[in-house]
């Protein structure tokens, strides 16, 4: 029998895309909403997002202490080309990065993380939405962001 290593100084940190760390829309929802100024650009330009503020130090300060990971509700293409956007600049390296394939009748199942992931003794997501219904007590329920510049929901 393999016994698996456990580390019990990381934790595994979930990160959601979609109305979390980011807001996504096509390119007529900003020429709509001029008052929106997007940070990036998606699929040559037909979509664009803005980071949520303060992301980037959110983002140094987790890595710091725990291991990152995304699962959005999006395709997992989606996710690798905000990956690229979001968390190759600051160089973080993610556990994984799923997208919709990985959900199980449209929710996020942790037991799922955990039969793959064995080794970490904590998990946590972090999402907008409750789509963790089998581990509610390991989900940080963020409020939804929408673009608004004063946000200051990761100073929580």
């Amino acid at each position: 029998m393999i016994k698996i290593k456990r580390n019990p100084e990381r934790k595994l940190i979930i990160l959601d895309l979609d109305e979390t760390i980011v807001f996504v829309e096509d390119k007529y929802y900003f020429q709509d909403n001029k008052k929106l100024i997007p940070d990036f650009e998606l699929y040559n330009g037909e979509y664009f997002g803005i980071k949520r503020p303060l992301l980037n130090q959110f983002l140094r300060d987790l890595n710091k202490k725990y291991d990152l990971a995304v699962w959005t509700a999006g395709s997992k293409d989606y996710a690798f080309a905000i990956g690229k956007i979001i968390f190759e600049p600051l160089k973080i390296r993610l556990k994984f990065m799923w997208g919709k394939e990985h959900m199980i009748d449209g929710y996020k199942d942790l037991d799922s993380v955990r039969k793959v992931f064995p080794k970490y003794d904590s998990i946590i997501a972090i999402d907008d939405q409750s789509g963790y219904y089998k581990n509610p007590d390991d989900l940080i329920l963020i409020k939804r962001f929408v673009g608004n510049e004063n946000d200051m929901e990761l100073m929580k």
